[in-house]
């Protein structure tokens, strides 16, 4: 038991920091996947990626909720994920808005 919680808490971590660079990245990522993948305006992946490190926030700590009903997880380790994740979260997903709209 003590393994597979470390797996969903290490799974966990992967998932915020694949957020958080998404996040920070993304204009960069769009000029990328534009110049070098399909045709499309770079707004488009923009876009995407956007609302996927968005949703990349979200819905961990909602699965992380429900995992908890099920399996006890220490407390200690919900409190941190869950505050590492506002922390971090909240300001890259106003960053990636903020970006957003100024391509718009």
């Amino acid at each position: 038991m003590i393994k597979e919680i470390n797996k969903i808490e290490v799974f966990g971590y992967l998932i915020m920091i694949l957020a958080l660079l998404l996040g920070v990245y993304a204009q960069d990522i769009s000029y990328y996947m534009s110049e070098n993948t399909v045709e499309l305006l770079p707004s488009y992946f923009l876009r995407i990626i956007t609302i996927t490190s968005i949703l990349l926030f979200i819905i961990p700590p909602i699965l992380i909720v429900k995992l908890n009903k099920k399996r006890n997880i220490g407390k200690e380790g919900f409190t941190l994920y869950f505050l590492i994740n506002f922390l971090i979260g909240i300001p890259t997903s106003m960053w990636s808005l903020l970006v957003f709209i100024m391509w718009h």
